[in-house]
């Protein structure tokens, strides 16, 4: 829903509300909240005056930046009358003030069986998410997740991505299955009589994704070993050369991890809240630990996709991606003190496009180099509510080296270029960098104050600060010439963010 359906938006609303007044119809309200954010994503510049445009500190942050405000609801429904069988369901949706949408927030039906009856600790189940799995990811941080639903490439896709998915859980063992469909729009075997010259005719057909992971503790309690994997229909190809040939992507995922006595969550980070504010609470307080607690995990995933091979027309090859991911905490009463750090190939980032070159693999001319990250962060929580934070990152960005092909899918933008450096999928995260440059590492740091009333109120003030030497425009010198130069690397941001939840 766009923005020009604000009373579509606000019967919704409405609906829901009246819904969860009526007990006989509705079930526990499980997770809700209201936020409300001013904020400015770099005090530093004004509108138009560099590539991303950074208008002045607003209630209505440009959208991407973190603090958009969101209004999140779940309602949940569970039938247990004491037997083997409990069916349960919880209906979650986010109301996105920025972008003008409600959207699905990963629903789902549950039915359970004990095996073991009243002691309800081993149980099989089927899940249902009749909207959208996108939450339902292989991996296991979401820094390096893969299989949600832009896996089935966001341009040729014309529908979400529901599951269905089959499992076995007990307190020291867990198996599961599942399936993923989604519309996309391929070519079909037909040509069009076109006096343009296009003679392709492209359908939309069911495409799947295969998931399945197990996970067992090593005899230890707190030592598990966990694995994962997939297989994806990504549609088929586009390219005129290779035109129809199916796309297809698989990959696994292994993780070890040992955690102490309580959970220790992540650290306080807004770009993971906006993502998923249930799993990424930042606003909920600190739970108090007597002894010092830790926990360390490490994970590697290793993924493969079919593509076009520039080096070859007409013939496909294989395209390798890595990541790996180092997540590891230690709490001590009050204080906390993470040290994340991550390895993702370029390739890795450009998985779900698919491709850096879409749809085809990099040449055997081209060189890429992984971006290496790392972040410490510490918050210590006081008794008056008051939590006090700050984090330290370093950054060296993917970078790929080399000539892009023109063709038909080539971006005019990036062919002949030599240094790229690669931020995520979307090329206007990329920077072209001079001639002769190399790319520099990238600082940065927060610090902020949170303050928790009731454990259901909370203020959040940031204070956020990157150094990016890497960012360059295209300007023209006293000739008229244009030419690749760097921009003011520093960027500082403020934000507040206010937030109830009921």
């Amino acid at each position: 829903m766009k923005k020009n359906n604000r009373n579509t938006l606000r019967h919704w609303v409405v609906a829901l509300t009246m819904l969860w007044s009526v007990p006989s119809l509705a079930g526990d309200l499980v997770d809700a909240r209201i936020d409300f954010p001013f904020a400015d994503d770099n005090i530093l510049r004004d509108a138009g005056e560099d590539r991303q445009s950074s208008p002045d500190a607003s209630f209505t942050p440009p959208s991407g930046i973190d603090y958009d405000s969101f209004i999140h609801l779940g309602l949940y429904k569970r039938l247990d009358k004491g037997e083997a069988f409990v069916p349960e369901a919880a209906l979650y949706l986010k109301l996105d003030v920025a972008e003008g949408e409600l959207r699905d927030d990963s629903s789902y039906i549950r039915l359970n069986y004990f095996v073991d009856g009243k002691a309800r600790k081993n149980s099989l189940y089927m899940q249902f998410i009749p909207v959208d799995a996108d939450r339902e990811r292989l991996g296991f941080h979401h820094e390096i997740s893969w299989g949600g639903t832009d896996t089935f490439p966001v341009n040729f896709r014309g529908s979400h991505a529901p599951a269905a998915k089959l499992g076995f859980d007990s307190d020291v063992f867990y198996l599961y299955g599942a399936v993923k469909t989604a519309l996309l729009r391929s070519a079909a075997e037909l040509e069009l009589d076109n006096e343009t010259g296009n003679t392709t005719l492209f359908v939309e057909r069911t495409f799947y994704g295969y998931l399945g992971g197990t996970g067992v503790e090593l005899g230890v309690k707190g030592l598990w070993l966990e694995v994962n994997g997939g297989y994806f229909q990504k549609g088929t190809n586009n390219k005129a050369e290779v035109l129809g040939k199916p796309v297809h992507a698989f990959g696994g995922s292994a993780q070890l991890s040992y955690a102490s006595g309580t959970k220790i969550h992540r650290r306080i980070d807004l770009g993971l809240y906006r993502l998923d504010p249930k799993r990424f609470d930042v606003t909920a307080s600190n739970e108090t630990v007597e002894d010092t607690e830790f926990r360390v995990a490490l994970e590697g995933t290793a993924l493969d996709q079919v593509l076009a091979d520039l080096d070859n027309p007409g013939s496909t090859g294989h395209e390798l991606s890595l990541a790996g991911f180092l997540s590891s905490a230690i709490q001590h009463k009050d204080l906390r003190i993470h040290l994340d750090a991550g390895m993702r190939e370029l390739s890795f980032l450009t998985f779900d496009v698919p491709g850096f070159i879409p749809n085809a693999i990099l040449p055997n001319g081209a060189e890429t180099t992984p971006e290496l990250s790392g972040v410490l962060a510490a918050d210590y929580s006081f008794e008056n509510g008051l939590t006090p934070y700050g984090q330290f990152g370093v950054q060296m960005p993917a970078v790929y080296r080399g000539v892009v092909p023109a063709g038909q899918n080539a971006a005019t933008v990036l062919q002949g270029v030599n240094r790229v450096v690669v931020r995520g999928t979307d090329p206007g995260d990329w920077d072209i960098l001079p001639e002769g440059e190399e790319e520099q590492v990238v600082l940065s740091s927060k610090m902020g104050l949170r303050w928790t009333y009731a454990k259901d109120f909370s203020i959040l003030a940031e204070l956020t600060y990157k150094n990016d030497p890497n960012r360059a425009l295209l300007r023209k010198d006293a000739y008229g010439i244009a030419h690749r130069v760097f921009v003011d690397p520093n960027i500082l941001g403020i934000a507040v963010l206010a937030s109830m939840r009921f």
